[in-house]
């Protein structure tokens, strides 16, 4: 790791704020900020994956990120519509400037080493986790898990930020970064705690997959297609395993129903069956997984591993 002259968050005053993107107005100052700060994490991603474009693996990983923080700042918009009432917890903290002016200092002078042609893969990585560590993900946290209680679309959000910790852990394990940097990317917080829902009319087999895939996440269960579908509008699930008949609405139908009402459940399915047909051939020409019964109890938790590993379209 460079020295601290090349470390300048602390020490620095605040650089000139990159004006890419600017979120609109929102009447709580707190939400405002947040989306601002959401819309600078997304442009320095982005100039810094530009930026390292000679390294195509961290240009993409860089790439993926900033949309992950283009993505959050979207439904953040979305929540401070002029229509939308906000809970009045919301209106019970305000972020003082001088928390404001440390939590985007890394960001900022980050930014201003990409446009000096100055910043270093290490430099990157520490300003960020240098961030996410400060109070912005405990005040981030406090906005979704406020708007989470009442509002479905927060709960995934909550979902994509740790899947976004998750992969920005993962890539420093495979780059040659300190080892206190990766200490301190593992020492982030959890955001939401993995979350499957098994719809499965076998009370025995659903239990089965139940223990299993408790031992990874949390579990939960229904015996068919229309309990799964209103299950799903109710609330944020990370991965669906799905038998194909279902008592009523078969797992093809609870798919195209539940993807049409949440367009982030695409890909997010395992199905399992104990027969062959054509409609299985169709979902996994999608990209879905398929599991044939008998089912090798290992490639459950590696189906649904995948599919929490995949990257968001």
């Amino acid at each position: 790791m460079s020295d601290d002259s090349r470390l300048p968050w602390d020490h620095t005053p605040l650089p000139e704020r990159p004006r890419r993107h600017r979120p609109p107005r929102s009447p709580n100052p707190t939400l405002h900020w947040l989306m601002m700060l959401e819309a600078l994490a997304c442009d320095l991603y982005g100039s810094a994956s530009e930026a390292f474009r000679g390294d195509p693996a961290l240009s993409s990983f860089l790439g993926h990120l900033a949309a992950d923080e283009a993505e959050h700042l979207r439904i953040l918009q979305h929540s401070a519509g002029p229509e939308v009432e906000l809970p009045e917890e919301l209106g019970q903290i305000d972020v003082d400037t001088a928390t404001r002016a440390r939590i985007e200092r890394p960001l900022m002078a980050a930014h201003a080493a990409i446009r000096r042609g100055e910043l270093t893969e290490e430099e990157l990585f520490q300003a960020l986790v240098d961030s996410e560590l400060s109070e912005w993900n405990d005040i981030f946290l406090f906005v979704v898990e406020t708007l989470q209680r009442s509002r479905r679309e927060f709960q995934a959000v909550a979902a994509r930020i740790q899947a976004h910790e998750r992969r920005l852990e993962q890539f420093l394990s495979s780059r040659p970064v300190s080892s206190q940097l990766l200490e301190q990317a593992r020492a982030l917080p959890s955001v939401w705690q993995v979350t499957v829902l098994v719809v499965e009319d076998s009370r025995p087999l659903a239990r089965l997959f139940e223990r299993l895939l408790q031992r990874h996440c949390k579990v939960e269960v229904v015996g068919d297609g229309e309990a799964a579908l209103e299950r799903l509008q109710g609330r944020f699930f990370d991965v669906v395993v799905s038998d194909l008949h279902l008592p009523g609405l078969d797992g093809a139908s609870l798919y195209r129903q539940a993807t049409a009402v949440d367009p982030s459940l695409t890909g997010r399915f395992v199905f399992c069956s104990g027969s062959r047909e054509p409609v299985l051939d169709e979902l996994a020409a999608e990209g879905l997984a398929v599991l044939h019964k008998p089912i090798h109890l290992h490639q459950l938790w590696q189906a649904v591993d995948r599919v929490l590993h995949q990257q968001p379209e």
